[in-house]
């Protein structure tokens, strides 16, 4: 894996995360034919928001999404606060969960996101959550996006997550 911007570690959830600034930190995992997922799918992480306020625009946890009309996935938080999960079936059109939780600063979350060609579902330190579900799809499109975390577009400058991500 690559990082782009820097790649700063702190303590996570469970031994190390990784910090992103919020500015301009992400890491960069390009497109591994290992994360070209095109049939069932599982993201998770642990988040720890260290921002204030709503995010101004979609901040992403982990997504393979950045390229217009080559989006396969992505696990983010939104403008609402809200978590969501989607899969794009053909690339651009996008089926998704949002959660009922709204993220607030300095706490730890478990979010995590399920496709199984039929459903998409979001689960929040372990349960399932549903605010509002739109789209549908069979299978995810396999998009040229590279697999960022960290971000959810390197060219929004607002699309950048600030705090913590960590895994189990």
């Amino acid at each position: 894996s690559t990082s782009d911007f820097g790649r700063n570690f702190t303590a996570g959830r469970y031994g190390t995360g990784l910090v992103f600034d919020g500015v301009n930190d992400y890491v960069n995992l390009s497109n591994p034919s290992s994360l070209r997922l095109t049939q069932n799918l599982t993201l998770e992480a642990w988040i720890y928001y260290q921002g204030t306020g709503a995010p101004g625009s979609n901040q992403g946890f982990i997504t393979k999404s950045s390229i217009a009309g080559q989006s396969s996935y992505r696990l983010i938080v939104s403008t609402d606060s809200r978590f969501y999960f989607g899969v794009y079936g053909d690339g651009t059109n996008l089926f998704q969960v949002s959660s009922t939780s709204t993220m607030s600063a300095n706490r730890w979350y478990h979010v995590a996101g399920v496709f199984n060609q039929t459903n998409v579902s979001i689960f929040i330190n372990g349960v399932s959550e549903v605010n509002a579900k739109e789209g549908s799809a069979t299978s995810i499109f396999d998009g040229t996006s590279d697999v960022l975390i960290g971000v959810e577009s390197p060219s929004n400058a607002n699309s950048f997550f600030n705090g913590v991500i960590d895994e189990e």
